[in-house]
C-alpha cells in the first residue's frame, strides 16, 4: 500500500518494486530482460486525501479547501448547488492526482531502462474517483480485462465491453494502436476450475475482439516447476491454468494462431469510426455503461469513446472531419454521459469547434460543474450554439442527425447478430465481420468503404486468405456482398488490389460412416491402462473401467477405413467430421498430418492425395479436460495422480462428457 495520489511515495514504491525484481534477475532489468511494467487493475481503496491536498486543490481550482471541508461530511455550506460544485472540484482534484501519478510510472519505465507500461483501469465500474481513460493516455499499450462467466467472481461480459472499449478507445485517439486486455480471467467456483478450452473460450476472445482488443494477455501462466505435480500450482482459486500442464496444451496451437492472426489484421492501419463520443465529465466508462452496455449507437456505425482532456487538448476540426494527432477522425461528436454538468473550459472548447463547423449532437450542457465556474457565461454560450440555429449542433435524435449531416452507414447487414469492425490503410480496407447469431447467416453484407477492385475472405481459423468473394457495386460506392457466415465463425472481408482465387463451387458428394471398433491408446501416469477397445464411441464416463471412467488427458483413437476406386474418384478432397468431440481433436490420415478441430463443428478437409484405394489407417488425438481425474482422486481409496491448488471437485461432483463421441463420417467433395 501507497499513498497513491502522493507523487514522491509512488515514486518511492515503483522504485522498490522494480529493484525487487533487478535483484531477483541479476539485474536483467531494461534492455535484456524485464522491460515492461503492467499494472492491474485498481483493487485497492479509495483514495480521497494526501498531505498535500489543500495545495494541489488551491491551485488547481483557484480556492481553499479548508471551508468547505464539512461537506466532504455530508454538511450542506451556502447551498446544495454551491456545495455539489465544490464536490466536483474536489474529485476533479483526485482524478488529476491519480492520472499525473499513473504518468509517472512513465519516469520508472525511463529510469530503469525498460520499453513502456501496460495499464489497466477500472475493471468493474468506477472503483476509484478519476476516469479510466485519463491514466492511459500516456501508456505504451492501454489494457482492460475480461472474465469468462464465472458465477460470484470477476467482471461481467457487459462490464468487460466497456473496459476493452474504453481501452481501445484511448489506442485509438492517442496512437498506441495496441489494446490489449487480461484475458479469460476466471474462478474455480461452480465447477468452472479447469474447464475451459479453445472450443468454450472462442466466444469470449470474439466478443472482446469485437470490443476492439487487438492483443490477449492470458491469465494465468503460473510457474511450473514439476512435471510430476499436475495440473500444478496456480493463482488461489484463479485461472484459465494457461501452462504447459494444460491437458490440451499440444493441441493448442491453431487455437492461439486463431489469436495471433485476429490480432494481427486487426493491427494494421487505422480503425474506422464516424462517432467521438464524449461520456462527459465526472464519471468513467465502466462506472456509466459497464452495467447497462454502450450507449445508443445507430446500426452500422462505429465510434470511439472520448475523454474530456482528449476534446480540450487533441481533438481538432479541421478539412470536415473531427481529427486527433494520432491520425484519427470522426464525422461527429456526440454529448452523452454526464454531458448536461459540464466545466466551462470544456464548453468552450466545444462551442469553438461548433462554430469551426464540427457537427456536435446530443445532450444540451444545463450547468457549470465548478464553483470556479461562472454560471452567466456558461448560460451565454449555450444560448449561442445550441438556440441560435446552427445547422451543425443538434440535441434531436442521433439517427436524424447522421442522415441530416449526410453520413452513410459504414457496414450493413440483411440478418441480425452479425457485427462487425473496419481498419483501413493506404491500399486496402479490412472488415472484421462475426455471427454471434446462434444459427448459420447467409446475409447480404454492404461496406461502405472498399478501396481495392477486388473482395476476398481471410479466415483466421484456417490461415487461407484470398478467397473469391462476388459482389456488386453501388451508386453511392459502397459494394454489397453475399456471404454465407456459419453460428459462430468471424472472418475478414478484406477490399485491395490482388487477384483473389478463382470462385469455386463445392457439391458433397457420397457420405461414408466410419463405425468399424476403435483402438484407443491412452496416455500413461493418468490412470488408465496403456490401450483398450471401444466397439463403439461413448463417452470415456460410461466406462466401467474406472481408469478409463475418470482419465483426463491426451489418447489416440486409430480404426482402419476401406475405400474403393469409384469412392475416390473426382474428388478434389474429403470432410472428415467428427462430430461430437469432447473437447479437441487433432487427426493424421495415413501417417499425414490433417489439423486440429478444435471448436464445433469438428470438420477438417482432408486432401484427396492423402487417401488411397484399399485400406486407409485414421488416427484422432483427443484431449479431454482435467475435472474427472480430478474427481477421481477424490474417489476413496484412489491413487492421487493429481495436484491442485485447492479442492475444487469432490468425489460426487458431476462428471465431464469425454473422448470421440462422434458419429465420424467422411464426405467426398467435388468442386
Amino acid at each position: 500500500e501507497v499513498d497513491k495520489l502522493d507523487p514522491e511515495a509512488w515514486l518511492d514504491f515503483f522504485r522498490k518494486y522494480v529493484d525487487m525484481y533487478k535483484e531477483a534477475s541479476g539485474g536483467q532489468v531494461g534492455q535484456h530482460g524485464i522491460q515492461y511494467i503492467l499494472t492491474d487493475s485498481y483493487e485497492a481503496q479509495q483514495m480521497t486525501w494526501t498531505k498535500n491536498m489543500a495545495s494541489e486543490f488551491e491551485s488547481r481550482c483557484g480556492y481553499s479547501v479548508l471551508d468547505w471541508l464539512p461537506a466532504l461530511t455530508g454538511q450542506i455550506i451556502g447551498s446544495t448547488d454551491e456545495t455539489e460544485r465544490f464536490l466536483w472540484d474536489w474529485r476533479n482534484t483526485i482524478g488529476d492526482l491519480f492520472k499525473e501519478n499513473y504518468d509517472r510510472i512513465n519516469d520508472i519505465v525511463a529510469e530503469y531502462g525498460m520499453k513502456g507500461r501496460y495499464t489497466e483501469a477500472q475493471e468493474n465500474g468506477r472503483v476509484y474517483v478519476g476516469d479510466g481513460m485519463d491514466v492511459r493516455m500516456s501508456s505504451t499499450v492501454p489494457m482492460a480485462a475480461i472474465w469468462m462467466p464465472t458465477p460470484g467472481a470477476g467482471s461481467s461480459i457487459t462490464m468487460a465491453q466497456a473496459d476493452i472499449k474504453e481501452a481501445a478507445s484511448v489506442a485509438h485517439v492517442y496512437g498506441q494502436n495496441i489494446a490489449a486486455a487480461e484475458s479469460f480471467t476466471s474462478a474455480g467456483f461452480g465447477g468452472r476450475a479447469y474447464s475451459f478450452y479453445p472450443g468454450n473460450l472462442k466466444y469470449v476472445a470474439d466478443v472482446a475482439l469485437s470490443a476492439g482488443l487487438n492483443r490477449f494477455v492470458i491469465h494465468e501462466s503460473a510457474h511450473q516447476p514439476s512435471d510430476e505435480r499436475v495440473p500444478g500450482n496456480g493463482l488461489f482459486v484463479f485461472g484459465q491454468w494457461f501452462n504447459r500442464h494444460e491437458t490440451w496444451a499440444e493441441l493448442g496451437r491453431p487455437w492461439m494462431d486463431y489469436l495471433g492472426r485476429s490480432c494481427f489484421m486487426l493491427q494494421q492501419g487505422k480503425y474506422v469510426a464516424d462517432i467521438a463520443y464524449l461520456y462527459g465529465e465526472d464519471g468513467c466508462v465502466t462506472g456509466l455503461y459497464g452495467e447497462e452496455g454502450f450507449p445508443y449507437i445507430p446500426e452500422g456505425y462505429s465510434f470511439d469513446f472520448i475523454n474530456p482532456k482528449g476534446v480540450m487538448d487533441y481533438l481538432e476540426y479541421k478539412d470536415g472531419q473531427l481529427v486527433t494527432p494520432s491520425g484519427m477522425t470522426y464525422s461527429v461528436l456526440v454529448l452523452g454521459g454526464n454531458c448536461e454538468t459540464m466545466s466551462l473550459a470544456l464548453l468552450k472548447k466545444i462551442a469553438a469547434l461548433a462554430k469551426a463547423g464540427a457537427p456536435v449532437q446530443g445532450l444540451i450542457p444545463k450547468r457549470a460543474a465548478s464553483l470556479s465556474d461562472d454560471q452567466k457565461e456558461f448560460d451565454a454560450i449555450v444560448k449561442e450554439i445550441w438556440h441560435s440555429g446552427l445547422p451543425n449542433v443538434s440535441s434531436a435524435s442521433i439517427d436524424d442527425f447522421l442522415a441530416a449531416q449526410g453520413i452513410k452507414m459504414d457496414f450493413h447487414s440483411t440478418v441480425p447478430g452479425i457485427r462487425f469492425l473496419h481498419r483501413t490503410t493506404d491500399n486496402m480496407d479490412i472488415y472484421w465481420v462475426r455471427n454471434f447469431a446462434d444459427e448459420d447467416a447467409a446475409a447480404l453484407l454492404t461496406l461502405r468503404d472498399a478501396k481495392g477492385s477486388h473482395l476476398s475472405v481471410w479466415d483466421p481459423e484456417t490461415g487461407k486468405t484470398g478467397q473469391y468473394v462476388k459482389y456488386t457495386e453501388n451508386e453511392c460506392g459502397s459494394v454489397t456482398a453475399a456471404l454465407v457466415l456459419p453460428a459462430g465463425k468471424a472472418v475478414f472481408l478484406v477490399s485491395d488490389d490482388n487477384e483473389p482465387d478463382a470462385e469455386q463451387i463445392i457439391y458433397e458428394a457420397e457420405t461414408v460412416e466410419i463405425a468399424s471398433p476403435w483402438i484407443v491408446q491412452f496416455q500413461q501416469g493418468r490412470g488408465a491402462a496403456e490401450s483398450a477397445e471401444f466397439a463403439s464411441l461413448a463417452s470415456y464416463t460410461e466406462s466401467e473401467d474406472v481408469g478409463i471412467k475418470y482419465f483426463s488427458g491426451v489418447a489416440t483413437y486409430s480404426t482402419s477405413l476401406n475405400l474403393s476406386s469409384a469412392q475416390l474418384r473426382g474428388a478434389e478432397s474429403f470432410v472428415l467430421d467428427l462430430g461430437d468431440v469432447q473437447v479437441l481433436a487433432k487427426v493424421s490420415v495415413n501417417g499425414k498430418d490433417c489439423g486440429t478441430a478444435w471448436r464445433a463443428p469438428y470438420k477438417l478437409e482432408i486432401p484427396a492425395s492423402y487417401l488411397t484405394k484399399g485400406e486407409n489407417k485414421i488416427e484422432v488425438t483427443v484431449a479431454n479436460l482435467w475435472p474427472n481425474r480430478i474427481i477421481g482422486d477424490a474417489q476413496p481409496g484412489a491413487e492421487k495422480i493429481t495436484h491442485t491448488p485447492s479442492s475444487f471437485y469432490s468425489a460426487d461432483s458431476p462428471l465431464l462428457p469425454s473422448g470421440l463421441l462422434g458419429p465420424v463420417t467422411l464426405t467426398k467433395i467435388i468442386k
